[in-house]
């Protein structure tokens, strides 16, 4: 899976791809979903968790708050790093 794609999960929900990250040797990602048929952002960010599934790659989302709260806080540094970044090229 790879950043600025749109995946589509076991229950036809489709979500872009904005972000990843490795924590303890495992890919997350953080996504938005999107309308089916526009790709339109909707109101629903997630976290998606990458596994290989008899060579397939799968993303399932998380739901446990512990882990959540510390993507949260990687992804958040991310897009401080990214806005730092921007700042210094314009």
């Amino acid at each position: 899976m790879i950043i600025n794609n749109v995946i589509t999960l076991d229950d036809n929900t489709k979500y872009l791809l904005l972000d990843d990250t490795v924590l303890e040797n495992i890919k997350y990602f953080y996504a938005v979903e999107v309308d089916n048929v526009s790709l339109e952002p909707l109101e629903h960010f997630v976290f998606l968790k990458e596994s290989l599934d008899s060579k397939n790659v799968c993303a399932t989302i998380i739901d446990d708050v512990e882990l959540c709260s510390a993507l949260l806080i990687i992804f958040t540094n991310n897009l401080g790093l990214e806005m730092d970044k921007y700042s210094q090229n314009n």
